[in-house]
């Protein structure tokens, strides 16, 4: 774990055996737009976040919740991680799930995409397990969703460097430019729907 890291939930930090993947929704984001928490907002009875997270412990088993703040970790996550780069996107929210992975693939989500399925997750990691593939995202009319997605931990230090560096951009598309494996699944409309207002959901 690199130092200054902040991890709240999981007790033993030393090595593990490796997972197949680990998941992650990212959570940390202000929800300018929105007015509130849009990931504590209640969908159907369930909070975004929550929601997602179910979803994705179906695929990964150990799971992940990137915040801005520390807090003890909700059901149905495994532990709680705190970005390291602080105001720096979702790319912060990665490394800080990187960390915390113990695994060789991170499936990632974000918390404002309540429309994702078990088959979109599981199909994007079987991809990722074939060739030599670095990432594997999903896209929808010609755009990267760089959000939702697997990630091999082994970029690690490539993002880490990203974001410690004042001269490159800290997007997430802009680090999937930058990489030279890079696969795409293309979604449903209904699957890249991003909630930003309370109208979008309902």
């Amino acid at each position: 774990m690199t130092s200054n890291q902040r991890l709240v939930g999981d007790e033993v930090p030393g090595p593990e055996p490796p997972l197949t993947a680990t998941g992650l929704v990212l959570a940390g984001g202000r929800s300018e737009r929105f007015g509130s928490d849009k990931s504590k907002y209640k969908f159907e009875g369930v909070e975004l976040r929550t929601r997602v997270g179910k979803i994705l412990k179906l695929v990964t088993g150990r799971t992940l919740l990137s915040t801005a703040e520390p807090e003890v970790a909700p059901e149905p996550f495994d532990a709680v991680v705190v970005d390291r780069f602080v105001q720096c996107g979702p790319l912060a929210g990665l490394q800080a799930g990187m960390v915390a992975a113990y695994a060789d693939w991170l499936v990632v989500a974000p918390c404002d995409m309540p429309f994702v399925t078990q088959s979109v997750l599981s199909k994007m990691l079987e991809m990722a397990h074939k060739g030599s593939n670095e990432a594997v995202v999903a896209a929808h009319g010609g755009r990267l969703i760089g959000v939702l997605g697997c990630y091999s931990t082994k970029l690690l230090g490539a993002i880490e460097r990203r974001l410690e560096s004042h001269n490159t951009s800290r997007s997430v598309d802009a680090f999937l430019r930058s990489l030279d494996h890079v696969e795409t699944l293309d979604v449903s409309v209904v699957v890249a729907t991003n909630v930003n207002f309370t109208d979008d959901i309902g």
